[in-house]
């Protein structure tokens, strides 16, 4: 097949989707914008990135800017600066229309047990602030923020609790996970709100690394496919934004799928409404569980954990793809040869219809329909892993669905990373639009002196005709026509 190559500098896998089966040939193409860009004042990173519209034409911009020396800068459409601040970190909505800084108070030492947690909308105005203490060394706090309207989850890692509070800082319910347990340390957590806020998602651990051992370091996995748990008919009625959830028992003892090792329910999956009340809860036997997916409406969502890598070099992985009330609608196994030390770099992605979820991992992409979790299509991309100087590698760094009037589109980026002193940096970027088949039809690369160690998402506008990201210290814009 025909392979054009653009060589101004980063790879992108588009693949374009329309109905239940993805279409083949698109004239989808990537093409620099003029004046496309934009140097800012140090190293990037992370970017939020916000539209303007104009005579109905819309254009993307940066919006607020973090810095590798933790300055955040807020800027207005015409590229004003508003404000600028320190920070010690940030929390940010899925959309990006809130963030949240936290900063330490009093003592400025690493050790420093006060902190401050203030919510800013992406204009630079803050909305409230939060003043805590962490217990201990061992002790300390997260938070996840609404898209919707700024509300925030605050989650207390050692004693597994929620804290649901408004955009004002005022508390709505405090949640328990396991009730009264002793706060030793912190346990792993993964959460986060649903695209559009109404839902809030939750997966961590009871006894502290348990669920890290309960899996056969012999277990000899390939990729299989269970039988999917049917998925009720929809009722014919209008259609709604925010369907409603069939509330089941909070506790469900069943454990999927089942092994000659025991969770005892210590793994828990749980769905919260926005108010903090709990919808389900599955409790699951899985090792070592590293990223959550979440689509719109709380219509899927996807687990993702890996095992213990074997003597063959190969690392078992487990896919977990769960409907709106809870039942498994898909359970994957899958391994991967993880001996030339590839990253593990885990992206998560729903298409805008919640039809199609895309899983990335490294350089292997699968694409799955979300309905029925089957695979539609999957590829392990034979980059070279290492060189001569065995330092340098490729691998996915961010999946993006876009849609256009030929369909949806999966947008996949890549780069190159050479290890310095001790860390991956990236040199360069490229974006490769593949078809159904799998097949690279056009590669876009974007190559730089610098080389940075942060690599912010990329973001693509609401009519599909930009996509912007940054690198190093520029601001970058691609036209996708």
């Amino acid at each position: 097949m025909k392979r054009t190559r653009i060589y101004l500098c980063v790879t992108l896998f588009c693949v374009a989707i329309s109905g239940p089966v993805l279409a083949q040939g698109t004239a989808f193409a990537l093409k620099e914008s003029v004046s496309s860009r934009q140097s800012v004042r140090g190293t990037i990173r992370n970017v939020i990135f916000a539209e303007a519209r104009s005579n109905g034409k819309v254009e993307l911009y940066p919006r607020v800017i973090f810095y590798k020396d933790r300055i955040v800068e807020f800027f207005d459409d015409q590229g004003r600066l508003i404000s600028s601040m320190p920070f010690g970190a940030y929390f940010l909505s899925p959309g990006g229309s809130f963030v949240g800084l936290q900063r330490r108070q009093g003592d400025e030492s690493p050790y420093s047990m006060g902190r401050t947690f203030t919510l800013y909308d992406s204009g630079g105005n803050e909305r409230f602030v939060d003043s805590y203490k962490h217990k201990g060394l061992d002790h300390g706090y997260g938070f996840c923020i609404s898209d919707k309207d700024g509300s925030v989850v605050k989650i207390d890692g050692s004693y597994a609790i929620l804290f649901f509070m408004d955009n004002k800082g005022t508390l709505k319910k405090q949640v328990e996970i396991f009730g009264k347990i002793e706060g030793e340390m912190m346990r792993s957590f993964l959460a986060d709100f649903s695209p559009d806020g109404h839902y809030f998602v939750v997966l961590t651990e009871k006894e502290l690394a348990d669920n890290f051992r309960n899996v056969s370091p012999s277990a000899t996995l390939t990729i299989t496919e269970t039988r999917p748990v049917p998925v009720p008919k929809k009722k014919k009625g209008p259609s709604t934004s925010n369907p409603p959830l069939s509330k089941k028992k909070p506790v469900r003892t069943k454990v999927v799928p089942p092994t000659e090792h025991s969770s005892d329910e210590n793994l828990a999956l749980i769905l919260f409404d926005d108010s903090g009340e709990e919808l389900w809860r599955e409790y699951l036997d899985v090792p070592n569980p590293r990223k959550i997916g979440i689509a719109k409406a709380a219509e899927y969502i996807l687990v993702l954990s890996k095992g213990f890598i074997k003597e063959s070099g190969e690392r078992d992985y487990t896919i977990y793809l769960f409907d709106r009330n809870g039942n498994i609608v898909k359970r994957i196994e899958y391994s991967k040869d993880v001996s030339l030390g590839i990253p593990l770099d885990m992206q998560v992605c729903f298409s805008y219809d919640n039809r199609y979820c895309a899983i990335a991992n490294a350089n292997w992409v699968m694409v799955l329909e979300t309905a029925t979790g089957g695979i539609v299509w999957q590829e392990k991309f034979a980059w070279e892993t290492r060189t001569s100087i065995a330092n340098r590698i490729k691998v996915i760094a961010d999946i993006e669905f876009a849609s256009t009037q030929e369909g949806n589109f999966l947008i996949v980026e890549a780069i190159d990373r050479t290890r310095m002193e001790g860390r991956r940096l990236s040199t360069t970027s490229d974006f490769l639009v593949i078809d159904s088949a799998g097949e690279v039809i056009q590669d876009y690369r974007f190559s730089s002196l610098e080389k940075t160690y942060y690599r912010p998402k990329f973001v693509v506008d609401s009519q599909n005709q930009q996509l912007m990201f940054g690198f190093g210290t520029k601001i970058m814009k691609l036209d996708l026509r």
